[in-house]
């Protein structure tokens, strides 16, 4: 009975996610190396609680309950977003109401059934009064070299692909979503889950070789920018959610009108093409890039690469530039302050205020049936605060109007019509919000991008319509972006070729004829040699020492590349 739990937990979570008996057992009957392997991860956990507790019952209560959230939370992560459970989603928040939000929780048979199974199971340990007759100081001593045996297996990468290279599973691709689903219809879910906390934990990103202030100043250059204008224009950022031009994916046939008034700002300024290093979900890596001006590639892609930035980090982002320039600063994210840990983080980049969902002063709608707060409130915001404002400002914006599910009720396709819906909303209220800027004479570049393309539900087939797989995913990770001012701004410096979403603060800088670090004129001729750097590019650049550095630095280290002139 006890030989058997762990075969049963390994099966239980597997089909709570499969939702299929026949499709449960026609994989693990093709695959018994992943059920060998499933039953393998499953015992050491078993094992690991089992020597804590005398009592089976509740080493099997424990352990079951694990992996029954686990595949709980999968299921339900997969249904609404089409993307896989890692531990590593465990950092979008402290704030389990945020997370909430996004989810349409319902009980299923099977995962009603596996449930009743689970408490049989453990009820019948309670029943036959199963105990581990070890005595507790051998029990603690084998709990001890059991738990560093899997401290170890967790943080050496040799040790653990080894494992996994036994069993004949693949080295994981997390930073690409259609490499990743490829790779769990190969594994399921207990392999992919344990490999995605094994990559999570044994990535590091180790401080570079010669490190110091001197090395650092030597790959500086002289500032290339000593004539500035006498003009300094509000810079507003605008980080669009889910916003993408699916025109681009010409098997879709997707009314072009859609897009009208991004089309016109474009006409009007510039429009270009970025590389953004997440689709369908953890938006902070785009927002990252585009606040820091460093790749998230020099820290091994992580979910949050905010949060590891040391406490120190006034200097570590654009922010701080734009106000040794004279501007005020504001942060605007009409959604919760908790989600991704943005008000502990983002209010020790120096803004000067920062605006959520309950901070804002103007009228608040609503959009859809999610009824996030629009785009239209969100510019109607930054209008105010530009009003009110004597100084120059640089506005940093992140809307939530488009983020996931776009169903509602409805499934399939359904949710690619509802999406283009809100993108039309979206359109209209920039084309407004930019007509208000024209109007107001005060001299303000407009700098908008999408983060990401949007994931759908698993049902949903736009992509598999449009062509896109695992094999040409590369080409929804690069961007269209504008950048529009209501004066007559020079927008000649920007790039016709893609570049990489890190560059474009270093590109605005350059719009508005400010007066440049060596940091930025660093940045913007390094762009000249690598344009993109990023994990989901088409071509992909093994590794950059100057902005690895340069990311350590001021990710890890002593900012010196924020210090120097």
């Amino acid at each position: 009975m006890v030989g058997l739990f762990p075969l049963f937990i390994a099966l239980a979570t597997e089909l709570n996610h499969i939702q299929s008996l026949g499709s449960l057992f026609s994989f693990m009957g093709h695959n018994l190396h992943i059920l060998l392997l499933d039953y393998f991860i499953v015992s050491v956990a078993f094992l690991l609680v089992s020597l804590l507790f005398k009592k089976t019952f509740i080493s099997m209560a424990i352990t079951g309950l694990l992996f029954y959230i686990i595949s709980w939370v999968e299921y339900f992560k997969y249904d609404v977003s089409g993307t896989h459970f890692t531990i590593t989603d465990l950092q979008m928040t402290s704030n389990a109401t945020d997370i909430a939000k996004f989810a349409n929780i319902h009980l299923t048979w099977y995962l009603a059934l596996t449930f009743l199974l689970l408490v049989g199971y453990v009820v019948a340990a309670y029943f036959f009064r199963l105990e581990n007759k070890v005595r507790l100081k051998y029990r603690m001593l084998s709990f001890c070299a059991t738990f560093a045996m899997v401290c170890v297996f967790f943080v050496t990468p040799t040790m653990a692909m080894g494992v996994f290279h036994l069993f004949d599973v693949e080295e994981p691709n997390t930073a690409n979503v259609f490499m990743a689903d490829k790779q769990f219809q190969e594994t399921n879910l207990i392999p992919y889950f344990t490999q995605s906390a094994a990559e999570f934990l044994s990535t590091r990103v180790t401080r570079p070789q010669g490190y110091s202030q001197e090395t650092v100043a030597s790959m500086l250059v002289q500032n290339t920018n000593q004539d500035v204008s006498d003009v300094k224009p509000n810079v507003v950022m605008i980080m669009s959610e889910s916003f993408a031009d699916f025109r681009r994916l010409e098997q879709l046939d997707v009314d072009p009108t859609i897009y009208e008034n991004f089309d016109r700002a474009r006409e009007e300024g510039f429009g270009g093409t970025c590389v953004v290093p997440t689709f369908g979900g953890y938006t902070v890596r785009t927002e990252f890039e585009l606040l820091t001006g460093m790749p998230v590639k020099s820290l091994n892609t992580p979910v949050a690469p905010q949060k590891l930035l040391k406490e120190d980090t006034e200097n570590s982002s654009i922010v701080s530039f734009y106000k040794d320039s004279g501007y005020k600063s504001y942060y605007i994210h009409p959604f919760s302050s908790s989600f991704y840990g943005r008000k502990s983080i983002y209010s020790t980049f120096g803004f000067d205020k920062m605006y959520f969902e309950n901070d804002l002063t103007v009228e608040k709608t609503r959009y859809g049936a999610n009824q996030y707060i629009n785009d239209e409130t969100l510019y109607n915001q930054i209008l105010k605060q530009l009003g009110e404002t004597d100084e120059p400002c640089l506005i940093f914006t992140t809307t939530m109007q488009n983020h996931q599910p776009y169903s509602g009720n409805g499934t399939g396709d359904a949710e690619f019509s509802l999406y283009l819906d809100g993108i039309r909303e979206s359109d209209r209220a920039l084309g407004q919000f930019l007509e208000q800027l024209k109007e107001s004479g005060e001299p303000t570049i407009v700098f908008f991008v999408g983060d990401h393309y949007p994931m759908f539900t698993h049902s949903n087939t736009t992509y598999q319509d449009a062509g896109i797989d695992y094999t040409n995913s590369a080409e929804i990770y690069n961007q269209p972006y504008l950048v529009w001012s209501n004066y007559d701004a020079d927008f000649s410096c920007l790039p016709d070729e893609e570049v990489s979403s890190f560059y474009l603060p270093y590109l605005l800088i350059d719009v508005a004829d400010l007066s440049q670090t060596e940091l930025v004129s660093s940045m913007l001729e390094h762009m000249k040699i690598v344009p993109v750097y990023s994990p989901t590019a088409n071509v992909q650049v093994d590794s950059d020492d100057f902005l690895d550095m340069l990311t350590y630095d001021r990710v890890f280290g002593q900012n010196f590349c924020s210090d120097a002139g």
